[in-house]
Formats: structure tokens, C-alpha cells, sequence
């Protein structure tokens, strides 16, 4: 059996740039100005730092920040390690860390 919804994964077909179009426009109506009263204070929470993981390892935790603008990899309370900013001026392209691991002597990061 065929899947009648196939087309809609090619993000650039026409028809689901166009559907886009229509249920953004659609929610935008429905919501109205409630957008512009909330964004404030959810960008507030958003922009607050969150833990997104850790590692220990025999020379302390390493942890995984998620920060305003950025993602950061750092010694718990101390020095960054990884700067996803920094990586990004230095590649010239977006940069966006999902996750990472360490070995237990807390020498190497991957």
C-alpha cells in the first residue's frame, strides 16, 4: 500500500511549501496578538541556561549547557571546553552540538 502522504517529506516540493504557507498563515489568524503578548516571557525561560548533560571523570564533570545563543561544553563551574559560537566563526557555518562523550581520565572529548 502506498502512502498517500509520501510527497509532504520532500521540503522542497512546491505543494508542501504551499501547505506551509497556508497553516502558518491559518494559525497566525487564529492566534492573533497572542503571539506578541507570550513571546517575551517565553524568551525569557528559553533564553535561561539549562543543563543538557554530564560526564564524570576522574578529573571532574564535564557538563553540556545549552545557553541563549549557544551551546557550550565546560568543566563544571570553570573553563569552556567547546564554544558552538566559537566553532562557528572559525567554520564560517552554523554549528549545533547535540551531545558528547568523554573518557574516563577526562583527557580526550569526542
Amino acid at each position: 500500500m502506498e502512502d498517500p502522504y509520501i510527497w509532504m517529506e520532500n521540503l522542497s516540493d512546491e505543494r508542501v511549501l504551499n501547505l506551509v504557507e497556508e497553516e502558518n498563515k491559518r494559525f497566525r489568524e487564529f492566534i492573533g496578538k497572542l503571539n506578541d503578548e507570550l513571546f517575551p516571557e517565553v524568551w525569557e525561560y528559553y533564553s535561561m541556561p539549562a543543563l543538557h548533560s554530564a560526564r564524570l571523570t576522574e578529573k571532574g564533570v564535564i557538563a553540556m549547557y545549552k545557553e541563549k545563543d549557544r551551546q557550550v561544553i565546560r568543566w563544571l563551574g570553570g573553563k569552556i571546553i567547546v564554544d558552538s559560537k566559537a566553532l562557528e566563526e572559525e567554520l564560517n557555518d552554523e554549528v549545533l552540538l547535540q551531545g558528547f562523550t568523554a573518557d574516563k581520565n577526562g583527557k580526550f572529548l569526542a
